[in-house]
């Protein structure tokens, strides 16, 4: 079970690997999954690695209040913002999506899979702009 669990996240975790990576928690992969998938009625994330809420993957694994909003692929995050890039590649019979963590300025700073083909070969569609809210 555990090996087909570590196939998945390599498979289809980009998003899920993103976020982790915002919070230097990638090597919490497999310890993180299973509380994601498990927490309460409305699970943060499928066990497909489907990201269902990922202020509260943030919360869950490095504490504090995070907000995750959608933004156009031409948005510049402000201070404070950190962003996840999706790139689209089309390819014969599929449109192929990837994230990778950007470095501010819509460039790749983090690439889970290192090299990425949809990166490489597609074109930015949009951004995940992460905010951790400020203690009072």
């Amino acid at each position: 079970m555990m090996q087909a669990i570590a196939k998945t996240i390599g498979e289809k975790g980009c998003y899920y690997f993103s976020l982790l990576h915002l919070v230097g928690a990638e090597d919490k992969a497999l310890e993180v999954y299973f509380p994601a998938v498990a927490f309460g009625k409305e699970q943060i994330m499928k066990p497909d690695c489907y990201i269902n809420d990922p202020a509260s993957l943030l919360t869950l694994v490095a504490g504090g209040s995070w907000s995750v909003r959608h933004e156009t692929a031409d948005y510049m995050p402000v201070e404070g913002e950190m962003e996840i890039l999706r790139f689209e590649r089309v390819t014969t019979g599929a449109t192929l999506s990837h994230f990778v963590v950007g470095d501010g300025k819509g460039k790749v700073a983090y690439d889970p899979l290192g090299n990425s083909q949809t990166v490489r070969l597609g074109k930015l569609v949009s951004k995940r702009i992460v905010k951790r809210s400020k203690a009072l």
